[in-house]
């Protein structure tokens, strides 16, 4: 699993991003929880896997989060970082992240400030799994 550089994970913390950690807590293989700086690149990612629809973190960490987002839904994804970056958090925003090979992927996001230096918490969960195998 990727190292996550918020500490507002401890337990007993009464942060948003605290309490949002503890809703969306990972459980699948198909989920992904990530902060992004405020310039949109990826600072952290945690999946169930470590692997994140081919990618491994250290492929996404460091990298602008949209380039992973098919582009005709970069505006879906921008929209919903600019209502967290307004104060507001953002859920069930529909977007397609790119696996590795390209192929899109239907994903529905959560959003949410991270209170630290206008970083956004984000949490995304495959629309309708695939089967695998």
């Amino acid at each position: 699993m990727g190292s996550l550089f918020i500490p507002y994970h401890v337990e007993g913390s009464t942060s948003k991003a605290a309490a949002a950690i503890r809703r969306w807590g990972l459980g699948g293989e198909r989920e992904m929880f990530f902060s992004l700086a405020p310039r949109g690149v990826v600072e952290s990612i945690a999946t169930a896997s470590g692997q994140c629809w081919g990618w491994r973190s250290v492929d996404i960490q460091g990298k602008p989060f949209l380039s992973f987002i098919a582009p005709e839904d970069h505006g879906v994804i921008q929209s919903a970082l600019d209502q967290v970056r307004a104060g507001g958090e953002a859920h069930g925003s529909m977007a397609r992240f790119l696996d590795r090979d390209g192929s899109p992927i239907a994903l529905v996001f959560r959003f949410a400030p991270a209170e630290v230096d206008d970083a956004v918490l984000g949490f995304a969960r495959e629309r309708i799994p695939r089967r695998t195998g």
